[in-house]
């Protein structure tokens, strides 16, 4: 693939990608679970915890 991608796509592209963090934020730990980021979070949060 030789072509270049405009500077439009790359943007659509990252912002396409935000949206979708977002929804999964948004639906809170059920999004979070449904995208195996949940365990992600909790070992962060209890590490910081001293746990």
């Amino acid at each position: 693939m030789d072509e270049e991608v405009s500077d439009r796509v790359i943007e659509q592209r990252w912002r396409n990608r935000m949206i979708e963090a977002i929804g999964i934020l948004a639906r809170g730990n059920e999004g979070l679970i449904e995208v195996n980021y949940n365990e992600f979070f909790c070992s962060m949060t209890y590490g910081m915890m001293g746990v």
